[in-house]
């Protein structure tokens, strides 16, 4: 879970960060329908656990 996320920042971007870190598996930026803005949070799917604290310093550094 990355929560206080920009309102700029997007899956992509997400991304970008997280595989200068860890494997990716996916990267989920929940939306709402009608107008495409996200509520701050996202999921970022690691493909191991072995990094949680370089982990959460990257989620840090996308924080509105």
């Amino acid at each position: 879970h990355v929560g206080n996320l920009d309102p700029q920042v997007t899956e992509d971007i997400l991304w970008e960060l997280f595989t200068q870190v860890a494997h990716v598996q996916s990267v989920y930026i929940p939306r709402d329908k009608i107008t495409t803005a996200h509520s701050g949070y996202g999921f970022v799917e690691l493909a191991n656990e072995t990094t949680p604290s370089r982990s959460s310093t990257t989620a840090a550094s996308v924080a509105g």
